[in-house]
């Protein structure tokens, strides 16, 4: 069953204004590296968000027993998860998909009998049947569109690879993430900056930097500090080179990713 995404983003209307959505708090249960020993690593990336008092999946990683195991580690019941955010159709990113989806939320109300996925609209159709086969309902997305109050989808960026990001709303800034920023991490984070009106305090996930040159890093760098980026937590496929360039770049701002690592703002 395909849905529709009833909050988009009109043709010139600001998003936001709805700040202090706190406590955000960010697990990472799939990435490339793993920060505790019983946690297993695996090329691709996901993590469990809670905000605004619910709680969604943001990518699936690349493989489904990988991804239960590490939520089942850190204490996260795919029964807890109400939405599925997928940024992108590829493998290490959706490869979870039909793992999951079939346990999560099963005390929703009867007139949302089926986990919401949520998609890049060109992608729609070959993920939606996957979804809809694992008894989900996707919901294609386009433009901006609101999930719940604070929590945004930025819609499908990019040209080749068409990708959408999350942006979460904090007392403390705006919190983005991204799957692999197929887009470029700086377009992604410039365009949350022109409709927001306001920069990411914090961007992390994955920045697809692994063949980046040291040179290019650092046009990258300097391009989200002139954004006005506080703090950065690059993993999945940012490539080692690139985050220590970053983690140089941020002394006071860096934030290290790996499974297991747990990311809270608490509220004030």
């Amino acid at each position: 069953m395909i849905g529709t995404v009833l909050v988009l983003l009109c043709l010139g209307q600001a998003v936001g204004g709805t700040m202090g959505i706190e406590p955000l708090t960010i697990k990472v249960v799939y990435d490339n590296r793993s920060l505790q020993e019983d946690l297993e690593p695996d090329w691709g990336f996901a993590c469990v968000v809670d905000a605004a008092g619910h709680r969604l999946l943001f990518d699936t990683g690349a493989k489904g027993d990988i991804l239960l195991a590490n939520m089942k580690k850190l204490g996260i019941a795919p029964a807890s998860i109400e939405v599925i955010v997928i940024s992108h159709n590829h493998w290490d990113h959706t490869g979870g998909l039909e793992s999951v989806l079939p346990l999560c939320w099963p005390r929703r109300p009867l007139s949302d009998s089926a986990a919401r996925c949520y998609v890049p609209a060109s992608a729609a159709a070959e993920l939606g049947a996957r979804i809809t086969k694992a008894g989900g309902t996707s919901i294609p997305v386009a433009g901006w569109a609101a999930i719940w109050p604070g929590v945004w989808l930025t819609g499908e960026l990019g040209e080749e690879i068409r990708e959408q990001s999350l942006v979460v709303e904090t007392d403390s800034g705006l919190v983005l993430v991204t799957g692999c920023a197929h887009p470029g991490v700086v377009n992604i984070a410039r365009r949350v900056k022109e409709d927001f009106g306001q920069p990411p305090w914090l961007v992390l996930g994955g920045f697809h930097l692994g063949q980046a040159s040291t040179e290019e890093v650092k046009r990258i760098v300097e391009a989200l500090k002139a954004l006005g980026v506080a703090r950065v937590g690059p993993g999945h496929c940012t490539g080692d080179q690139a985050i220590a360039q970053f983690r140089q770049s941020w002394p006071g701002g860096f934030e290290q990713i790996g499974c297991g690592r747990v990311l809270q703002l608490e509220a004030r």
